[in-house]
C-alpha cells in the first residue's frame, strides 16, 4: 500500500529562513477528507501567490515542495542545499542539466499526481494534451519514472 492509498493526515509547511534554511515552518493543516491532487493544487496556488517555498506533508512524512507554482523535490534534512526542479515530463531539471540523465526524485505514486495536478491545472499543458487526446490522468501514469525526453 502507497502512502497516498493510506488515510492520510496532510500539512503545507512554509520553508523558513533565507534560502528556506530555517527548516519547516507549520504554516496550514488540510482536511483530512481532502484529496491528494487538491492539497497539491493549494500548495501550487499558496507558493505562487504568495513567492513561499511550501512543503507538503502526509503523515509527517515530506511528499514534494512547490516554489513560485512549480513542484520542487528539496532534499528533506537539506534546507536550502537541494532544491531540484521537477519537470513536466516528472524528472528533475537539475540533475539532467548537469548530466546526470533523468533522475526522478518523487516516489512514483507522489509524481504521478504531481504530474496530474500539472496537466490538469496548467492551461497550455492541458490544451496540449486534449489536443493529443489524453486526459491528465493518463498522461501521468504514462510519464511517471520514465525517461522521456520533453520532445516526445
Amino acid at each position: 500500500m502507497t502512502l497516498l492509498a493510506e488515510q492520510a493526515t496532510y500539512r503545507l509547511c512554509e520553508r523558513g529562513g533565507l534560502g528556506g534554511d530555517g527548516g519547516s515552518l507549520p504554516f496550514l493543516h488540510v482536511e483530512q477528507e481532502m484529496a491528494f491532487l487538491k492539497v497539491l493544487r493549494v500548495a501550487d496556488v499558496l507558493s505562487g501567490n504568495l513567492g513561499a517555498s511550501i512543503d507538503v506533508l502526509s503523515n509527517d512524512t515530506y511528499m514534494v515542495t512547490y516554489c513560485g507554482g512549480s513542484p520542487y523535490w528539496w532534499l528533506p534534512g537539506t534546507h536550502g542545499g537541494g532544491m531540484h526542479q521537477i519537470s513536466s515530463r516528472g524528472w528533475c531539471w537539475d540533475c539532467l542539466k548537469q548530466d546526470n540523465g533523468y533522475v526522478h526524485h518523487l516516489p512514483r505514486d507522489v509524481e504521478v499526481a504531481v504530474l496530474t495536478c500539472e496537466a490538469t491545472y496548467d492551461p497550455v499543458f492541458r490544451k496540449r494534451l486534449e489536443e493529443a487526446g489524453q486526459t491528465a490522468e493518463e498522461y501521468a501514469e504514462m510519464t511517471a519514472g520514465n525517461a522521456l525526453p520533453l520532445e516526445y
